[in-house]
C-alpha cells in the first residue's frame, strides 16, 4: 500500500509539473502578444499623430505677398537640354548680386529664366575670371558672375556677363 502511494504522489508531482509548466507557456504566450499588439497600437498612433502634423516645429504658411522669385533654379549640367527650344539661364551666386536679382525677378518677357547657383559645390568648378561664350556643351562653360546665357536649340546665341547689356537684354524682351 506504501508503494501505491508512493506512486501516486509520484504521479501527481508529474501531473502537478506537466500543469505548472502548461501554465507558464500560456503566460509567456499571452505576454508576447501583449506586447506585439502594444508595439502595433504605439506604431500606428505615431503614423496618427504624424499625419495630423503633431511632430511639426512651427510651420508657418508662406505668405503670397512676399517677393520671390519667378524662375526656376537648375544645375550646370543641364544647361543645354531644358525642355523649352529657347531660353534664358543666369548664373550668380548665393549671395551674388541684388541687383541682378532684381532684374530677373522684374522679368516679365515670354522666354523661361533659370537660375544656376554658382555657390553650389557641384557648379562652383565652373566659376573663372573669364566666360566661354563659345561653349557647346556643359563641361566646357566657364562662368564669370554674374552672367546671362540666352539658348535656342541647345546652343548660346547671347553671352552677356555685363551688368548693362543683361538689363538692356531682359528690357527688350
Amino acid at each position: 500500500m506504501a508503494n501505491k502511494k508512493r506512486q501516486v504522489k509520484k504521479v501527481n508531482k508529474k501531473v502537478e509539473k506537466k500543469i505548472e509548466d502548461e501554465n507558464d507557456m500560456k503566460n509567456l504566450l499571452k505576454t508576447i502578444i501583449i506586447v506585439l499588439v502594444s508595439f502595433v497600437v504605439c506604431y500606428l498612433l505615431f503614423l496618427l499623430m504624424g499625419k495630423v502634423g503633431m511632430f511639426e516645429k512651427g510651420y508657418e504658411k508662406p505668405e503670397g505677398d512676399s517677393s520671390e522669385f519667378t524662375y526656376n533654379t537648375a544645375l550646370i549640367g543641364t544647361v543645354f537640354n531644358r525642355p523649352e527650344s529657347e531660353y534664358y539661364v543666369a548664373f550668380d551666386e548665393e549671395d551674388g548680386s541684388k541687383y541682378f536679382d532684381s532684374l530677373l525677378s522684374l522679368y516679365k518677357g515670354s522666354l523661361q529664366v533659370y537660375k544656376v547657383n554658382m555657390s553650389l559645390g557641384i557648379n562652383s568648378k565652373y566659376k573663372s575670371e573669364f566666360g566661354n561664350p563659345k561653349a557647346i556643351r556643359s563641361s566646357e562653360l566657364k562662368i564669370s558672375v554674374p552672367t546671362l546665357i540666352k539658348i535656342k536649340n541647345g546652343s548660346i546665341v547671347k553671352y552677356l556677363e555685363s551688368i548693362d547689356d543683361i538689363e538692356l537684354e531682359l528690357s527688350n524682351n
